[in-house]
């Protein structure tokens, strides 16, 4: 009895990872732009930069 391997689609393979490492920019940049912007957010609401970090 012989069982077949499917061979790898190496397309798949390449679509995949560029949608994963897409994300992880994605995710990781919207992580960061809030540290840029957090003086900005405090002083427009009127609060300390550790409060509108926390909210």
């Amino acid at each position: 009895m012989s069982t077949r391997q499917p061979t790898p689609n190496p397309g798949r393979a390449n679509r995949a990872l560029a949608t994963f490492l897409l994300s992880m920019f994605v995710l990781g940049s919207a992580e960061l732009l809030v540290v840029g912007v957090l003086n900005l957010v405090a002083a427009d609401l009127d609060v300390s930069i550790p409060t509108a970090g926390a909210w």
